[in-house]
């Protein structure tokens, strides 16, 4: 004798895949701010690069940004002070693995190809020295 699945219990599980396929593109979203500051020079100009686009701010201020695996390039200027270029990386969030479980396959890409499973620290303090 075989064990039969009810029908309406599997049209349920399929369903509710569907609907959770990706749940960090829902629940975090592809986009994020991120508040960035230069203690030693209030005012300065950072321009922010990554392989999905280009983005400016005075300090202090945010920007929002992609989600992405890619590190962001930030490059701050200020009179008086040296230029100053640091990569900000995105960490990997630990729900991914979770995902693997509710959405399998389908919602591990959209979470991936999305940038949902990445996220940029939600601050990022920049350190810029006076010229000499």
């Amino acid at each position: 004798m075989t064990a039969r699945f009810p029908r309406p219990a599997l049209l349920g599980i399929i369903g509710l895949s569907a609907l959770l396929g990706g749940c960090g593109w829902v629940a975090t979203g592809t986009n994020q701010p991120i508040y960035v500051s230069t203690p030693e020079a209030k005012g300065a100009v950072c321009e922010f690069h990554s392989p999905r686009g280009a983005w400016r701010v005075v300090t202090p201020g945010a920007i929002y940004v992609p989600k992405t695996r890619h590190k962001l390039t930030a490059t701050c200027r200020k009179a008086g002070f040296r230029t100053t270029t640091v990569e900000i990386g995105a960490n990997f969030e630990p729900w991914a693995i979770g995902n693997v479980f509710l959405g399998g396959f389908i919602g591990l890409s959209v979470d991936w190809s999305t940038g949902a499973m990445h996220e940029y620290p939600d601050a990022y303090v920049i350190h810029m020295e006076p010229e000499a």
